[in-house]
């Protein structure tokens, strides 16, 4: 058997994920992924990377998003507890649930 990618050199293995088939040079590039994947070809592990890429570019647009989400409803709760105490509000109840639900806001998404 031959190399997919280098057809001048024999194959030494194949690829646990597509079956093509590994020359010494391709085998030594992807080596240290045997104990993960197996035995991968250059294509499988350019795949397995781009995936991890993809995989991290989510986690940290969603992290962004809940630090953005975190910060608005911690300043929507600082503003709701000083309007509560600086705000002429006669209903003393009125005042309690303002600063509740500041308090509220302040820490209910940043636990997330």
């Amino acid at each position: 058997m031959k190399c997919s990618r280098h057809p001048q050199n024999d194959a030494v293995a194949q690829c646990s994920l597509c079956n093509d088939y590994l020359c010494s040079d391709c085998f030594e590039q992807t080596k240290h992924l045997k104990s993960t994947f197996g035995t991968v070809c250059l294509d499988c592990y350019e795949e397995i990377l781009q995936a991890d890429i993809n995989n991290y570019q989510w986690t940290i647009k969603n992290n962004i998003k809940k630090t953005i989400i975190s910060i608005v409803l911690y300043i929507i709760g600082v503003i709701l507890i000083v309007a509560a105490f600086l705000g002429e509000t006669s209903a003393f109840t009125q005042q309690y649930t303002m600063i509740g639900i500041g308090v509220f806001l302040c820490g209910f998404y940043t636990a997330l």
